[in-house]
């Protein structure tokens, strides 16, 4: 239990100092007959703008995934933190950056004078994290990016912050000390673990991203100067060697004629190639029409040229999605279609794009070969599956994508894309 005995509300009677209690101390267990206390802690936020005070509130309120429970208290400015700290209630203090820019850091010192029992966590916002390391050299035990993507972690960061804090203290939850503050350690040490993982993934996830970003914005280049500059070049070509074959039939000279002919067989072969290299690197008609036309073209193009038969299905005709929902499904459905010409020895194709109530599904079922689950993915992706290319895609839209399939039942490609409510 946090200090200061049993968790209760907070009131505070400085003027423009606002309170939200968000405290559960019981959870209860299906199939269990008694009900298990919740660690509860109470937590100070001070100085938070409009949109922080709304994030912090959002993931601090209720059951938390670490085990937690807060009683949260808002402090809009440095004026009411005197009062508020008085008799110093609180497990955690939480030091926002304010709606003006600048990093509550000048109240550390305040904070460690009235409370010190109470740990600190400071939110900066992205790009500003020179200020979060500034204030832990100063005591503060972390710091929080103060952005919709990063503040999830705040209910990790404050429990381990606090877990610390008392392990330090040499006591547990009930004071015992030895055991308890050994165990409290080992918890310490798997939740740096664990925010060190989260950390990572995010960075992981940003930095994904802004690949696939810069690769499309390579590809639409490549593509524009394909056929802006070589296409029409090609094409130049072909009308010169058509005019002069034309000039050659009239003058009967049959062996330059066949020359000829053999090079516009040439050129057509080329540009036909350019174009499909195009196409194939940003499709004008996923920009110009959409998904489905897109997909209808692609697949039709190629597995036509290998025989396969294609079924296209689903309730998105005529609609637009986001743009990112639309590039990433179509690579998806490209790099299946491609491993299904590669690999599957399939003589059919049903390609599957459903937009639900949150989510488009992108499904891309083949009846070829199959492949056995047992193998290694590392041999899959040697063997030209494509499978990180395809999840990565999926993933960076906070999306999923599973591969099923089996030796001679084919194979079954499933891709789950959010979208956004109001971006269909």
């Amino acid at each position: 239990m946090p200090r200061g005995g049993r968790p209760g509300r907070m009131r505070l009677a400085a003027p423009g100092e606002t309170e939200r209690s968000n405290s559960l101390n019981y959870r209860h267990y299906a199939g269990q007959k008694k009900e298990v206390a919740m660690v509860t802690a109470r937590v100070l936020h001070l100085n938070p703008g409009p949109e922080s005070r709304e994030r912090v509130g959002r993931v601090l309120s209720g059951k938390s995934a670490c085990g937690w429970s807060f009683e949260l208290v808002y402090v809009e400015d440095h004026k009411g933190l005197g009062r508020a700290l008085e008799g110093c209630g609180f497990d955690c203090v939480v030091l926002g950056h304010g709606a003006a820019g600048s990093p509550a850091v000048d109240a550390l010192d305040a904070v460690r004078a009235k409370c010190p029992g109470a740990c600190i966590v400071l939110l900066v916002r992205p790009g500003e994290e020179h200020s979060g390391l500034a204030a832990v050299r100063r005591g503060a035990e972390d710091f929080v990016l103060d952005h919709s993507d990063y503040i999830g972690r705040l209910p990790g960061a404050i429990s381990a912050a606090i877990t610390r804090a008392r392990a330090r203290g040499g006591r547990g939850e009930d004071g015992d000390h030895g055991a308890a503050a050994r165990m409290r350690r080992d918890i310490d040490g798997l939740g740096r673990a664990r925010v060190d993982l989260e950390r990572a993934k995010a960075d992981f996830a940003a930095l994904t991203e802004r690949l696939l970003y810069v690769q499309e914005e390579e590809r639409a280049r490549i593509s524009r100067e394909l056929h802006d500059e070589i296409g029409q070049s090609l094409g130049a070509v072909e009308i010169l060697l058509a005019s002069a074959r034309s000039q050659l039939a009239e003058a009967r000279i049959q062996p330059a004629d066949r020359r000829i002919e053999e090079a516009r067989g040439i050129n057509a072969r080329l540009l036909a190639q350019v174009r499909d290299i195009a196409q194939g690197l940003r499709p004008a008609q996923l920009d110009a029409l959409g998904l489905v036309p897109a997909v209808r073209e692609h697949a039709a193009t190629h597995l036509g040229r290998a025989g396969i038969a294609l079924s296209l299905t689903g309730n998105v005709e005529g609609r637009r999605l986001p743009a990112p929902v639309e590039l990433a499904a179509f690579r998806i459905v490209q790099e299946a279609v491609a491993n299904v010409m590669r690999h599957a020895g399939a003589s059919r194709v049903e390609i599957g794009l459903e937009i639900g109530a949150d989510a488009l599904a992108v499904t891309v079922r083949d009846d070829g070969c199959g492949f056995d689950p047992g193998v290694p993915a590392g041999e899959q992706v040697r063997r030209g599956l494509g499978l990180i290319g395809m999840r990565e895609r999926a993933a960076a839209l906070g999306g999923s994508l599973t591969v099923l399939g089996e030796p001679g039942g084919g194979t079954t490609v499933r891709a789950r894309i959010p979208v956004k409510e109001g971006g269909a």
